[in-house]
Parts: structure tokens; sequence; C-alpha cells
């Protein structure tokens, strides 16, 4: 997103001629498109692979945690 933008989207420019640092709120948009394209099996997966569970005694699988996490 950020190369996409540095190709064809409006730059501004110092007095010295350096590009200037993209506002707070691109950077937010961008943020949310690529947290977008995340699909619910991707994070389902991640949580598997880390191992990664809600309970201490481990009594409840991680795929469930993980799909009530990403209703």
């Amino acid at each position: 997103l950020y190369a996409e933008s540095m190709v064809s989207g409006e730059k501004s420019y110092t007095p010295a001629g350096i590009i200037h640092a993209p506002r707070k709120l691109v950077c937010l948009c961008w943020v949310k498109k690529a947290y977008e394209l995340v699909t619910r099996e991707v994070i389902i997966k991640s949580f598997e692979v880390c191992s990664i569970s809600a309970s201490v005694d481990g009594e409840k699988t991680t795929k469930s945690i993980a799909s009530k996490m990403v209703k």
C-alpha cells in the first residue's frame, strides 16, 4: 500500500525537496486495508501454529478459541 501510494498518490515536499511522511490518516487507512485483506482462516491458522490458547489448563482447543475471536 505504501509503494502504491508513492507511485500514484499525492505527495507533498519540504522546502529542501524531500517527500513528507504520509499523514497519520493515510497510514491508518493502509492498516485498515491490510487488516481487511487477512482472511478468517489465516487468523485461525496463526493461532493454531503459535499454540495460542485462552485456557490455562488446555481444556479448550486453540481452534475453538480462535474461531470465537474472529466471528
